[in-house]
C-alpha cells in the first residue's frame, strides 16, 4: 500500500508540475505596426480562470505590454509546490508518518532532477505560506497581496531619503500605479536624465508598487526555473528566497529589475553556472548566493556591480582564478570559502588592497597557494583575514600583525613556515642588545587589536613572541607547529581577556609559568604532546566544570608524568592511564618526564576503555552508572538534581549510594530510570538513545531494568537503542522499555533465559516481533500494547511461553485468527487482545484456561456464538464488545460465581438475556447493548448491584426499552434513554440508534416471539 501511495503521489506531483511550470517571455508579445496581434503567450494557470478575467489581463497586456503585478506574484505562487517536509526515510511514506509531517494529509513527492531522489513536501494551499489566490467573494488585487501575502512589501524603500534614486517613468505608468504626493523627483539630476528621453522623474516607488520579496528560510520547494517574469516588478529592491528549496536555474531576465539592491538565493539548488546577467544590476548592495550548489567559474562581470557591498559566494562549486574585483570600491564582505578556487594569492591581494571599505575578507577551504603579500597590510579597514585550509605557504609579514583594525586572523592548515614576527627578537637579550631593541619595540610588531588568531596546523617554528599576548587577545590557537623554547611569561598581558588558548602538538619546553594561573577567564586551554614537565595547580581549573572526577581537574588540561591518553588528557568519558613502564622502581626513563603524554612512547601503549575514569583498564559498575548518564545527557534530565549524583564519581564513589540503583552484595541489582526525562533537546542523527555496550558488564547482578515513560515529552529525536550486549545480562528478570520510541528488539535478548516480566508497551516497534521474544520461556507477563505490528499475525511460536500468566497485545494491529497454540498458555490469567484485527472463531480449546481471570478481546472482528465463555470458570472480567459474536448468551455463565464486569456489546447476540445471570454474586457491571436482545428478566431488573440497582420499575439501567435509545443502550451518568421520534423505533431492547421500520416487519418479530423463532432471521427475510 505504502509504494503505491508513492507512486500516487509522484504521478500528482508531476502532473502538478506540468501544469504550473511557468515560462513568459515578453519578446513577441507587442503588436506589429500593422495592427495584427501576435498570439500573447499566456500563463498555463490561466486555464483556472474565468474567461473575463482572463480577457482583462490580455487586453491589460495588449495596452501596457507588462502583466499586472497580480499576475506576476500568481505565477510566483503556482510555481511553488509547497514547503519542504523532512523524511525518515526518503524511499517509503508511511499513513501514520503523512499523519504526523503534513498538515491536513497533503503530502507531495517530486523527483529531484539530478539525484532522483524523492523530494517531499506540504502541498496545502500557499505550501504553508499564508497566500491565498482566490479570497472568497471578490478578484484578486494587489492591495490585498500587498496587506495580506506574508514576506511581501509595497512600496517600502531600503533608504528613505537616499538622493540615487531616480526613476524615469514612462506616461502610461502614471495610470498603472498610484503614486504618492511628494513621489516627484526634485534632484536635478534626475531631471535633467529623464527630460532627455522624454519621461517623468520619480524619487519615489508608487504606493502600490511591489518592493520587497522576502521569502527566506520558508521551506518553499519548487522543481522548475524562476520565472523571469520577475522582471517585470520594476520597483523591486530586496529579492529574498534564501533557505528554501528552488530547484532550477536563475534567469537570465534577473538582470532586468534595474533597481534590486539585495539579492539572496543562498541555501537553494541552483543548477547550472552563475548568471552572467547579475552584471546588469548597476544598483546591488548585497548579492549572496552561498550554498546554492553553484558551478563553473565566476564571471568577471561582478566588476560592473560598482555599488557592491556584500558578497557572499560561499560554499559552491565554482572553479577557476578569483574574479577582477577591481572596481568594487565600496565592497566591505567578501566572502568565497568553501570553492574551488585556484589562484595565486598575490594577485588576489593587489585588488583586495583597492577596497579601503573591506572589513571581512574569508578565502578559506580553497585551493590559493603563493605567500602571505605585505600588500595586505594596507587594508586599514580589514578586522577579519580568514585563509585557512589552502595551500600558502612562506612566513607572516609583519605587515599583517600591524594592521590598524584586524581582530580575527585564521591561517590554520597551510604550509607556512619561520618563525612569527618577533619570535627571533625573543630569543636572547643579546640579540635585543645587537639590534638595538627592547621588550616594548617587541610588543609593537603586534600592535593589531588581535583579538582571535589560529594559525595551528602549520610548520611555525622557534619560539612563541611575546608580543602576540596583548590585552585584547581572547583566542590563540597555535596548535601542531614546531614551536619551541618556553610558553612566555608575557601571557599575563592577557589575563583578563583570554578563554581559550591552544598550544598543543609542538614541542614547548620547560614548566608552566606561574602567569598562567593569572587567567582568570580562561575556559579553554590545550597544553598536551609537548616537552614540558612539572604539575598544575588546580586553581588553573577552579572556574571549569571538573569538580565530579576521581582525580585531580588538571588532569582535564593534561594527563600526569607517567600517564596518558590519546587527547593527551582526560575526557569526559575517560581518565588517563598509567604507562606501566613509568611506575617500576626506574623512574628514570625520559619517556617518563613529561605532562600531557597522548601514548607511552616505544612501550605497549595500554587501551583506554570508555567509561575507565581512574585508568585501571576495566570499567566499573560505578562507572558505568556515569557512562549511562552520560549517553542520555544527564545534565539536562527532568529529574537531574535526583541523578546528578551518578555523574559525581568524587563525591559518591559507592555506586550502592546512588539514588535509583538497587545492589545486592555490593552489585547492581536494579536500575531505575522511570520518567527520568532522558535526552530533553534536540540531537543530530538521533546521537542521544543508546544504551552504552558496557551493559554487559552488570551481567552477573543486574535482574531489573526499568525504563518505562523515561523519554523527554519535548524531544522529537530521541530513539532508544538496545546494543547486543543485552544478551549478556544472565540475570535479568524484569526488563520495562514502555513508552519510549524504541528502535528493535535484539535478536541476543534470547539469551536472558531468566526474564520473566517484559513490557514493550507503547514502544513504537514497527513490523514483525523478534521472533527472540517467543523463546523467553519462563516469561510470566508480557506486554506488546500499542505498537506498530502491520499486518501481522499472533504467531504459532507464542505456545513456547508456557509460564505466561498475562499477555497484554492491544492495539496493536495484528490480523488473522487466534492461534490454538495461544490454548497452550495454561496458567494465563490475563489475556488482552482488544483493539486488532482478529477475525474467525476463538478455538475451542479456550475451554483450557482454568485459571484466566480477565478476557479481554474487544474490538476486533471475531465470530461464532460464545457457548465457549461458560467454559471459563475463574472468569471476573469478560470484555467481548464489539465484535461479530452470534447466538444467545449462555445460561451456565450464571454458575461463574467470580463474575464481576461482562460487556457483551454492539455484537449480533440475540433473544433473552437468561435470568441466571441475576444470581451472580460479584456482579456489578453488565453492558449488552446494541444487540438483538427482546426480553430480560425482571430478577436482573430488580438488581441492586448491577449497575447501581434499578431507579423505579425501570430496567433501563440494563437495556432501554423499545422505542428508546442512548449511546450505550442503557442510562447511565452521561447518557440517558430517550424516545425516539415520529416514525421511528426500534425494535429490540438496548439500541443506540433509531430506525424507520415498516408495519410488516412488526407483524414478523411478533410471529417469531411467539413461535420461538430466530428474530434476526425472520426480520432479514
Amino acid at each position: 500500500m505504502a509504494s503505491s501511495r508513492l507512486r500516487f503521489l509522484c504521478i500528482w506531483s508531476l502532473s502538478i508540475l506540468q501544469l504550473f511550470v511557468i515560462q513568459i517571455s515578453l519578446q513577441g508579445h507587442v503588436a506589429s505596426s500593422q495592427g495584427v496581434s501576435n498570439a500573447i503567450k499566456q500563463p498555463p494557470y490561466f486555464k483556472l480562470l474565468t474567461k473575463e478575467r482572463v480577457h482583462s489581463e490580455i487586453e491589460f497586456f495588449t495596452r501596457f505590454r507588462m502583466w499586472r503585478q497580480v499576475v506576476v506574484m500568481e505565477v510566483l505562487y503556482h510555481m511553488m509546490l509547497g514547503t519542504y517536509v523532512h523524511t525518515e526515510s526518503p524511499s517509503t511514506v508511511s499513513a501514520d508518518y503523512l499523519k504526523k509531517y503534513t498538515k491536513n494529509g497533503t503530502l507531495g513527492a517530486v523527483p529531484h532532477p539530478v539525484n532522483k531522489e524523492y523530494v517531499y513536501f506540504n502541498s496545502a494551499q500557499g505550501g504553508g505560506l499564508n497566500w491565498n489566490p482566490n479570497p472568497p467573494g471578490e478578484t484578486l488585487n494587489i492591495t490585498q497581496i500587498c496587506n495580506d501575502w506574508e514576506g511581501i512589501v509595497c512600496h517600502e524603500r531600503s533608504d528613505n531619503g537616499r538622493q540615487d534614486t531616480c526613476w524615469c517613468v514612462h506616461e502610461l505608468e502614471l495610470d498603472i500605479y498610484t503614486w504618492g504626493e511628494k513621489s516627484d523627483s526634485v534632484h536635478e539630476a534626475c531631471i535633467n536624465k529623464c527630460k532627455g528621453r522624454k519621461l517623468f522623474a520619480k524619487s519615489e516607488a508608487p504606493l502600490d508598487a511591489i518592493t520587497k520579496i522576502a521569502l527566506g528560510k520558508k521551506g518553499i520547494v519548487s522543481v522548475t526555473q524562476i520565472p523571469g517574469v520577475l522582471e517585470q516588478l520594476k520597483y523591486l529592491e530586496v529579492l529574498d528566497a534564501s533557505g528554501n528549496m528552488f530547484i532550477g536555474t536563475v534567469p537570465k531576465e534577473i538582470g532586468n529589475i534595474k533597481g534590486l539592491r539585495l539579492l539572496d538565493f543562498s541555501s537553494n539548488d541552483l543548477l547550472g553556472e552563475f548568471p552572467s546577467t547579475v552584471g546588469q544590476l548597476k544598483h546591488l548592495h548585497v548579492l549572496k548566493l552561498m550554498d546554492s550548489k553553484l558551478k563553473g567559474p565566476i564571471p568577471d562581470v561582478l566588476n560592473e556591480l560598482r555599488m557592491l557591498q556584500v558578497l557572499n559566494l560561499s560554499l559552491n562549486e565554482l572553479t577557476g582564478n578569483f574574479p577582477d574585483l577591481s572596481n568594487l570600491s565600496k565592497l566591505t564582505h567578501i566572502d568565497f570559502q568553501g570553492n574551488q578556487i585556484d589562484d595565486k594569492l598575490e594577485s588576489i591581494a593587489e585588488d583586495v588592497a583597492k577596497m579601503p571599505k573591506l572589513d571581512f575578507l574569508d578565502l578559506s577551504y580553497n585551493s590559493l597557494d603563493g605567500t602571505i603579500p605585505n600588500v595586505l597590510g594596507r587594508c586599514d579597514n580589514l578586522k577579519e583575514l580568514i585563509l585557512e585550509e589552502n595551500e600558502l605557504s612562506g612566513t607572516i609579514p609583519a605587515e599583517i600583525t600591524n594592521m590598524k583594525s584586524l581582530t580575527h586572523l585564521d591561517f590554520n592548515t597551510n604550509h607556512l613556515t619561520g618563525g612569527l614576527p618577533g619570535s627571533t627578537l625573543a630569543k636572547t637579550e643579546e640579540l635585543e642588545d645587537e639590534l638595538g631593541l627592547d621588550s616594548e619595540d617587541e610588543l609593537k610588531i603586534w600592535s593589531a587589536p588581535l583579538q582571535n588568531i589560529n594559525l595551528s596546523n602549520n610548520a611555525f617554528e622557534s619560539g612563541i613572541p611575546q608580543g602576540i599576548f596583548t590585552d585584547q587577545l581572547v583566542s590563540l590557537i597555535l596548535a601542531d607547529n614546531y614551536f619551541t623554547e618556553r610558553i612566555p611569561a608575557s601571557v599575563e598581558n592577557s589575563k583578563d581577556t583570554l578563554k581559550e588558548f591552544q598550544i598543543q602538538g609542538n614541542l614547548l619546553v620547560g614548566t608552566m609559568p606561574k602567569e598562567i594561573y593569572l587567567l582568570t577567564n580562561l575556559q579553554k586551554m590545550e597544553v598536551y604532546d609537548n616537552k614540558l614537565r612539572g604539575n598544575l595547580d588546580e586553581r588553573l581549573c577552579e572556574h571549569g566544570p571538573n569538580s565530579y572526577a576521581p582525580f585531580s581537574c588538571t588532569d582535564f588540561i593534561v594527563c600526569p608524568k607517567g600517564y596518558f591518553h590519546p587527547k593527551g588528557h582526560a575526557i569526559e568519558m575517560s581518565g588517563c592511564a598509567p604507562c606501566p613502564d613509568c611506575h617500576t622502581e626506574d623512574l628514570k626513563d625520559k619517556r617518563c618526564r613529561y605532562i600531557g603524554q597522548t601514548h607511552c612512547g616505544d612501550q605497549d601503549t595500554p587501551r583506554i576503555l570508555e567509561g575507565d575514569m581512574d585508568g585501571d583498564g576495566i570499567v566499573s559498575q560505578r562507572e558505568f552508572i556515569r557512562l549511562l548518564w552520560i549517553a542520555f545527557d544527564g545534565e539536562n534530565w527532568h529529574l537531574g538534581d535526583l541523578y546528578g549524583k551518578w555523574n559525581d564519581l568524587r563525591a559518591y564513589p559507592h555506586v550502592c549510594q546512588l539514588p535509583r540503583v538497587n545492589c545486592k552484595d555490593g552489585k547492581i541489582s536494579k536500575i531505575d530510570l522511570r520518567e527520568a526525562g532522558l535526552c530533553p533537546r534536540e540531537y543530530e542523527n538521533n546521537s542521544c538513545g543508546l544504551i552504552p555496550s558496557e551493559i554487559g558488564l552488570l551481567a552477573e547482578s543486574l535482574e531489573v531494568l526499568d525504563m518505562s515513560n523515561s523519554r523527554a515529552k519535548e524531544s522529537n529525536t530521541f530513539q532508544l537503542t538496545l546494543p547486543t550486549e543485552i544478551g549478556l545480562l544472565t540475570e535479568l528478570k524484569i526488563l520495562d522499555l514502555s513508552m519510549n520510541d524504541l528502535v528493535s528488539i535484539p535478536s541476543a535478548i534470547r539469551s536472558c533465559e531468566k526474564l520473566t516480566h517484559l513490557n514493550l508497551y507503547q514502544s513504537e516497534l514497527v513490523g514483525k516481533v523478534d521472533s527472540a521474544i517467543w523463546s523467553l520461556s519462563n516469561l510470566e507477563a508480557l506486554d506488546l500494547r500499542e505498537n506498530n505490528f502491520f499486518n501481522q499475525k499472533i504467531p504459532t511460536e507464542i505456545g513456547n511461553l508456557k509460564n505466561l500468566v498475562e499477555f497484554k497485545n492491544s492495539r496493536a494491529n495484528f490480523v488473522g485468527t487466534v492461534p490454538t497454540e495461544i490454548c497452550m498458555l495454561q496458567k494465563l490469567k490475563n489475556l488482552e487482545i482488544y483493539g486488532n484485527k482478529l477475525n474467525g472463531e476463538i478455538p475451542d480449546c479456550f475451554s483450557n484456561f482454568k485459571n484466566l481471570s480477565r478476557l479481554d478481546i474487544y474490538g476486533n472482528q471475531l465470530t461464532g456464538t460464545i457457548e465457549w465463555l461458560a467454559t471459563l470458570p475463574a472468569l471476573e472480567i469478560v470484555h467481548i464488545g464489539v465484535n461479530d459474536f452470534s447466538g444467545t448468551i449462555p445460561k451456565e455463565l450464571g454458575n461463574m460465581n467470580f463474575l464481576a464486569w461482562v460487556d457483551m456489546s454492539e455484537n449480533d447476540i440475540v433473544g433473552e438475556v437468561p435470568s441466571s445471570l441475576a444470581a451472580l454474586p460479584n456482579l456489578v457491571d453488565l453492558r449488552l447493548g446494541g444487540n438483538a436482545l427482546y426480553s430480560i428478566p425482571d430478577e436482573i431488573c430488580q438488581s441492586k448491584k448491577i449497575n447501581g440497582g434499578q431507579v423505579g420499575d425501570s430496567c433501563e439501567h440494563i437495556l432501554c426499552d423499545i422505542g428508546m435509545v442512548s449511546s450505550r443502550g442503557y442510562t447511565f451518568s452521561q447518557s440517558e434513554c430517550t424516545e425516539c421520534g415520529d416514525d421511528e423505533t426500534t425494535i429490540y431492547l438496548g439500541q443506540m440508534n433509531c430506525l424507520e421500520y415498516m408495519r410488516d416487519q412488526y407483524v414478523q418479530l411478533m410471529h417469531s416471539v411467539i413461535n420461538g423463532l430466530d428474530v434476526a432471521d425472520s426480520i432479514s427475510d
